[in-house]
């Protein structure tokens, strides 16, 4: 190949790692906000964590889970899986989430915690924008 050549080959390069980055950090910010109980400033209610932790991300389609509380006195959200499912999606792919707990809808009707996330959408993109752009060369 000649100069040119390889100027374009690593410019594409460049782009590609680029989009990567912004798509998989942004899904990632979108998921942590709408994630954000109210205590830490956020609008998703937390009481005994059950809607919290039927949180789940998946690039096959809508995530499955659990509907109903299995009675436990607390739960807790690991977000491992959702991290480890956005760093496995490569440009083109869809990452479907969602909660799975049967009240899930109701509660975001009142509280609006994806639609206040998704709100920020644009910010979120236009931040890491900037970031890969600067860490990316």
């Amino acid at each position: 190949m000649g100069k040119f050549d390889d100027q374009v080959k690593k410019h594409a390069d460049t782009y590609k790692r680029r989009m990567r980055a912004i798509f998989q950090q942004s899904a990632q910010e979108l998921f942590e906000e709408a994630q954000t109980t109210i205590p830490n400033g956020g609008r998703l209610p937390i009481d005994l964590g059950f809607l919290r932790a039927s949180f789940s991300a998946s690039l096959n389609g809508a995530p499955q889970g659990p509907s109903r509380n299995p009675g436990k006195a607390s739960f807790t959200y690991d977000g491992a899986q959702v991290s480890t499912t956005i760093n496995g999606a490569k440009l083109g792919d869809t990452i479907w989430a969602g909660w799975a707990a049967e009240y899930a809808i109701y509660m975001e009707a009142r509280y609006g915690f994806f639609r206040g996330a998704a709100q920020n959408w644009p910010l979120i993109v236009a931040r890491n924008t900037a970031d890969a752009q600067a860490r990316i060369r």
